[in-house]
């Protein structure tokens, strides 16, 4: 069996403390990418019917 590197319960916790905070920062930078990305195609939409819509009323 693997021999465990951290033998004292604080730099365990430790260890774990900081493994689950930096996937905490991962899992938020992720919801503020996709929240950039929706805001980014949902402002491309509405410049695309603004579009569409001057062409109507060109047409």
């Amino acid at each position: 069996m693997h021999n465990m590197t951290f033998k004292k319960p604080l730099a365990i916790a430790i260890a774990v403390a900081s493994m689950v905070m930096s996937g905490v920062a991962s899992a938020q930078m992720t919801m503020e990418q996709r929240l950039a990305e929706l805001e980014a195609r949902i402002e491309a939409a509405e410049q695309r019917a603004d579009a569409a819509e001057r062409r109507a009323e060109v047409s």
